[in-house]
């Protein structure tokens, strides 16, 4: 068997144990006639998340700030900044971290674009984006 050829199977393999995530790659790959549209998919699927982060971030610091505004202390505020910083700082080391470790061939960027989803994706819920209970 052809090195190209195991490291398709192998990332098909990744793929069938990560459907039952329902990660951005797999879905990504059922929605896909080739493997040249997986990237664009995940891309577009990760440009989601961010936006919803984004929007999940501005409004908790909005609300990091009136809280400082109520309690004269900023110390919320400024622990939240810390956290999305270090936050960011995981997020690239950790996806980097999911990506290398796959075998050359297998799709290792689209692994580590499928981590950064799904890590983006699980903060902008923690933080409360597309929450029934938060007003948009």
């Amino acid at each position: 068997m052809h090195w190209k050829t195991m490291g398709f199977a192998a990332l098909l393999l990744l793929v069938a144990h990560t459907a039952a995530a329902e990660s951005a790659l797999a879905r990504c790959y059922e929605g896909a006639e080739s493997r040249l549209q997986v990237r664009p998919c995940l891309e577009a699927r990760l440009a989601e998340a961010e936006s919803a982060l984004r929007r999940a971030d501005a409004r908790t610091l909005s609300e990091m700030q009136a809280l400082a505004g109520v309690t004269g202390r900023d110390d919320a505020l400024m622990a939240y900044r810390a956290a999305s910083q270090e936050f960011a700082r995981f997020v690239t080391a950790n996806c980097r971290w999911y990506g290398v470790r796959a075998e050359p061939g297998t799709g290792a960027g689209d692994i580590e674009l499928d981590c950064r989803i799904r890590t983006t994706e699980s903060r902008a819920a923690e933080l409360g984006e597309g929450r029934a209970d938060r007003p948009e």
